[in-house]
């Protein structure tokens, strides 16, 4: 693989030099397991053909010169500076990604950076971990240091909450940097044991749609339902439950959490504990092919991120409500942290267009506006090379 020649050119143009290395990072869309990750718990997430592209090439000094094709914007740091916390988003991650490994002792030289994705950012489809990621490979690619997929995804999550803070688990990272082709990851966020599970696109298809309702989730309630879970977990550890995380609870604990815990807590965490079950309904769902199954998880999903984590809106609810409704369709739920974003439905391949332009037809009806359709029938992995 390599980078298209467009984006050579455009590597050529801005720093009148060849690129010598390119990585690719996908972005990532969750079957099931939401906002579990920072409690330790189970997700089940493949990547999308979509993601970030970077072109990288060394340079003598200790700069880097990064350009945002995308966005038309170029800004140059130095290696062993922290990005400026009013710099803008995408600074704070590129440079953010350059001042960790240079922290680590991985980088002691500049370079120039191109960037180039066709991610909808705040859609929930994981941009910013794509980018991240990205960035980080093109460096490795580069400069031919050791990292494993592992390190790589915690010092991308470490840029997330140190550098844009936000909050996040280590969910997306891992996708995005580990994820394979033609399957879905099965992670425990709490060992960070992992299995990947094969995906049958000729049963079925996913339709991401993107109600371009936007979030940012450092500015959003994301952080406070982190904090609201690490307060419960505190409060049960407090009363003398032995939990090392939330993770610990199964269902058979919900009635006895109900007299543990005041009602606006025991709703995040009912969420948390039931979403790990139906994770794990999911997991067996897709080992035997049941796609059905699987829909009917995604469902419950959805309906438990509205009522009991609260984090859905009416825009999500809409597609929600009206895929389960669409011939040909076995599923649907609000994917990403909520707020706004990507709705995920699981179709089968022959209805795919049917259902796309059915959910557009009825979203269009309602709000007045289009939502952005992405039919995935196949995925891609990270990857890097020298060029």
């Amino acid at each position: 693989m390599e980078p298209p020649p467009p984006l050579r050119q455009a590597f050529r143009a801005q720093f009148g030099e060849e690129a010598t290395a390119w990585a690719f990072a996908p972005g990532r869309v969750n079957l099931i397991g939401e906002h579990t990750d920072y409690t330790g718990g189970l997700v089940l997430p493949t990547t999308v053909s979509r993601g970030i592209d970077v072109l990288i090439r060394l340079r003598p000094d200790r700069m880097c010169a990064a350009h945002a094709l995308d966005l038309g914007a170029a800004a140059v740091h130095a290696i062993d500076r922290r990005p400026a916390d009013d710099a803008p988003l995408w600074q704070q991650y590129v440079f953010g990604v350059t001042f960790e490994l240079q922290q680590a002792g991985l980088l002691t030289t500049g370079g120039q950076l191109l960037m180039r994705g066709n991610l909808p950012r705040g859609a929930g489809l994981s941009s910013s971990a794509a980018l991240c990621v990205g960035v980080a490979l093109a460096w490795q690619q580069a400069l031919r240091f050791e990292m494993t997929g592992e390190a790589m995804a915690r010092l991308c999550q470490r840029v997330e909450q140190v550098h844009a803070g936000v909050a996040c688990g280590i969910m997306d990272q891992m996708a995005v940097r580990l994820g394979q082709r033609g399957h879905a990851l099965f992670l425990d966020c709490h060992m960070l044991t992992r299995q990947h599970l094969p995906l049958d696109w000729h049963a079925a298809a996913l339709l991401i749609l993107d109600t371009k309702v936007a979030r940012t989730l450092a500015g959003s309630a994301y952080n406070d339902r982190r904090a609201t879970c690490e307060a419960a977990l505190a409060r049960l550890q407090q009363a003398g439950w032995p939990l090392e995380s939330l993770r610990t609870l199964v269902p058979r604990d919900l009635p006895r959490l109900a007299t543990a815990l005041p009602p606006h807590m025991l709703r995040r965490v009912r969420h948390i504990v039931t979403e790990n079950a139906r994770v794990r309904q999911a997991v067996d769902a897709l080992r035997t092919g049941e796609y059905q199954q699987l829909g009917q998880a995604m469902l419950a999903s959805h309906d438990s991120l509205r009522d009991d984590f609260e984090v859905s809106c009416p825009e999500l609810d809409h597609l929600v409500d009206t895929a389960q409704r669409t011939p040909g369709v076995f599923g649907a739920r609000m994917t990403g942290a909520g707020f706004g974003g990507c709705a995920l439905a699981l179709v089968h391949p022959g209805a795919l267009q049917a259902a796309a332009e059915h959910l557009a037809h009825q979203f269009e009806a309602r709000f007045g506006a289009s939502p952005g359709l992405l039919p995935l029938t196949a995925n891609r992995a990270a990857a890097a090379e020298s060029l």
